[in-house]
Parts: C-alpha cells; structure tokens; sequence
C-alpha cells in the first residue's frame, strides 16, 4: 500500500532555505542600522554647525559695527563630536547695511558654515549651512 513517510526532521532543502531567509533578513537589518548611524552623524553635524552660525550671530548683534565682535569675518573651529568624530568648522560673517532712517540703521548679518569631517565625501549630506539675522541699530 502506502509507504508511510518519516517526519522526524526537516531536509537539507528546508534547511538552506531557512539559511538563506535568515541571511536575507540580517543583511536587511545591517543595512537599515548603517543607514540610521549615518544619518545620525550627519545631523549631529548639521547641529553643531547651527549652533555655531547662532553664536556668531549673537555675537556679532551684541558688538556692532563696524567689526561684529570678530577681529575678522571669517574663521575656523574644529569641534570633537559625541561620536568623538572630530570636525573641523569654517565659517563666513557677511554684514550688509540694508536700509538708513532718521532713526537708525538697518542691517542683515549673514552667517556662512560649511564643515567636513574625517570622512570627505559628500555621500554625508549638505556640508553647509547659511543663517540670516536682521538687527536695527538706533545709534548708529
């Protein structure tokens, strides 16, 4: 009649393809876990680079013309991330007089940052960032 069949345990094809889906599935993970650390890294960037276009410009607004508070409109700050990635930070401060009054002076601080990291290339995102301020000056 009938051969009654053994189902003890799987088969060598049922074995690799559990093999397969399994490496499937983990090189989908690794792939995601890569993705987000970049990701990560570039926004640790992108706010560290805000904060310092928002230092400068505060300085700048509490200084005045006709030097912003800067001995010159451009420098350079290299900063140790928390993923203890060092960057290094350049940065432009462009004043522009907008507008005289009988009351005062009109102007528009324009902060430039642009960064790169121990990794140069531009698969890691925008590398800069601009920062627009306007201040009135009643004295000036």
């Amino acid at each position: 009649m009938f051969l009654q069949r053994d189902n003890r345990g799987f088969s060598i094809a049922e074995i690799l393809v559990a093999i397969w889906l399994l490496t499937f599935i983990a090189g989908a993970l690794l792939a995601t876990f890569a993705y987000l650390a970049k990701a990560g890294s570039v926004s640790e960037d992108q706010a560290t680079g805000a904060l310092l276009a928002d230092e400068i410009l505060e300085r700048a607004r509490r200084a005045g013309p006709p030097l912003w508070g800067q001995d010159d409109l451009t420098g350079t700050r290299t900063v140790i991330l928390t993923s203890n990635n060092e960057a290094e930070f350049v940065w432009q401060l462009r004043p522009h007089k907008v507008e005289n009054s009988d009351l005062g002076s009109y102007f528009q601080l324009e902060v430039e940052v642009s960064w790169h990291g121990e990794q140069k290339t531009m698969e890691r995102g925008r590398q800069s960032l601009v920062r627009t301020r306007f201040i009135y000056l009643d004295d000036f």
